[in-house]
């Protein structure tokens, strides 16, 4: 790992630990001292975690950390509830035996991660739903929910902390995978759909975990 990657990753850890508080600024100076790196590698390091939506640069202004609250969470998951359908839809004729067989390993990584790996649980829940969007046609669309995702970085990881929501994800994911091998396209759009719904309610249950 080099050092661009290794303080991205630090000030990440900080920014989802809740270490860095929301609006918090991000001094280039400061950090280049911190970590005994130059100025342009801490530039590097806030572009990874800005495409990330983590942080907020601003011209003349610098950095802050992002500032999303969990109604703004809500609201983006009401617009992945409409977009998730249709893009499942429209990928399903385009999920081979391949990408079948990338979204069952997914599952299985998943399965074998530690319930204090939150951080890796949420990269492999990511990695299976984009291998569904990736199938899709429309990739306006697809971008659109992978902003979303983004956005919502700090708190996904945090989601994986609620008290049987590892489980629950791995069987409405394998539920999915079903579907699409059984060529069941409704059933994969309706179940789809309610695993968004799933994860809305689960947010709005356990509010004090974020």
């Amino acid at each position: 790992m080099n050092k661009t990657e290794y303080i991205y990753q630090q000030i990440k850890q900080d920014i989802i630990s809740g270490k860095l508080t929301p609006n918090q600024k991000l001094v280039e100076q400061e950090i280049a001292q911190q970590y005994s790196a130059s100025r342009n590698t801490v530039r590097n390091s806030l572009s990874l975690l800005e495409s990330e939506n983590l942080i907020i640069r601003e011209a003349n202004k610098g950095a802050k950390v992002s500032n999303f609250s969990i109604f703004d969470v809500i609201h983006m998951l009401d617009v992945r509830i409409e977009l998730e359908g249709y893009v499942i839809r429209t990928a399903f004729p385009n999920i081979d035996e391949e990408k079948i067989k990338m979204l069952e390993n997914i599952c299985y990584l998943m399965e074998q991660t530690s319930a204090s790996e939150l951080v890796t649980h949420s990269d492999l829940n990511n990695k299976f739903h984009y291998i569904i969007y990736e199938a899709c046609p429309n990739q306006y669309a697809v971008q659109l929910l992978k902003d979303i995702k983004s956005k919502v970085t700090k708190y996904n990881v945090r989601f994986f902390a609620i008290p049987e929501r590892k489980k629950i994800t791995l069987q409405e994911h394998r539920s999915i995978i079903d579907a699409i091998k059984n060529g069941e396209l409704e059933e994969a759009v309706k179940l789809n759909i309610e695993h968004v719904k799933s994860i809305k309610t689960s947010y709005l249950s356990h509010q004090e975990f974020f």
